[in-house]
């Protein structure tokens, strides 16, 4: 029977870890908050699935290191198995210092065999009979939370359970022109970067609106925000929509926070 394991312990990492080494293919995921929920951009789960169907569920936030985790991503030959790679490969770059190789993305590879614009449920519908909710609360709920809920468990697993299985239908399609076209895909993903931020008051749309009194007004709020949602770990939204800025900025309000 497949297990699925919650490893949020170095002690627990340092049993399962090796086996990593010892895997030519892999399903991997992960969840993470980008600035939804805490400031800044923060990986809060890595998912992995086996191709006996075991699944791994990775806590980062536990704070042990998984050196064996990142080496695996890196090694040309072993394939990593993704869908819709393009965000997780510029996060394990620019926050895990990862950079993945024998990358395979099924939603590009979906693309070329099944429909231009391919969902997850409609893969795995079409391609395994299998059928499966769209879960967007789940999705967009707060990572970093401490147990996680069953829920999220559920879900997290779920988004590895059949990628290896697809792969392993799909493999044999993508040849000829097609593999070209593929493989030319995979390389570009590779060279992705995390943008750098804007400053905080050219994040704000509408503000090409204001008069000039009033667009020095709004970038004071702005930083003012910036450094209170550094401060209290929030996103900066979290503390004030852009739009209450905007409102603030045009009625003559220059602080909002003490700093």
């Amino acid at each position: 029977m497949p297990e699925e394991l919650w490893i949020n312990s170095a002690s627990d990492w340092e049993q399962q870890a090796p086996r990593l080494a010892h895997e030519s293919v892999l399903a991997v995921d992960l969840e993470g908050d980008f600035m939804l929920y805490r400031y800044g951009r923060r990986i809060c789960l890595y998912q992995l699935a086996f191709e006996n169907g075991d699944i791994w569920l990775i806590d980062p936030l536990a704070g042990f290191a998984l050196d064996q985790l990142f080496q695996a991503f890196s090694n040309p030959n072993q394939i990593k198995v993704f869908w819709g790679a393009s965000n997780d490969v510029r996060y394990l770059k620019a926050l895990a210092g990862c950079q993945v190789q024998g990358l395979v993305d099924l939603w590009e590879a979906a693309k070329l065999i099944l429909h231009p614009r391919p969902s997850l449920s409609m893969v795995l519908q079409d391609t395994l009979g299998v059928t499966i909710a769209k879960e967007v609360a789940l999705q967009t709920s707060d990572w970093n939370t401490r147990p996680l809920s069953d829920d999220q468990r559920r879900y997290a697993a779920q988004d590895v359970r059949y990628l290896l299985p697809v792969w392993q239908k799909w493999k044999t399609a993508l040849t000829g022109a097609l593999a070209t076209v593929f493989q030319k895909r995979m390389k570009h993903l590779l060279t992705l970067e995390v943008k750098p931020d804007l400053p905080p008051v050219e994040r704000i749309k509408g503000r090409f609106l204001l008069t000039p009194d009033e667009l020095v007004r709004l970038k004071h709020l702005a930083d003012e925000r910036e450094c209170e949602a550094q401060r209290r770990d929030l996103a900066p939204w979290r503390l004030a929509e852009n739009e209450k800025l905007l409102a603030w900025a045009k009625s003559g309000q220059t602080h909002a926070w003490e700093t």
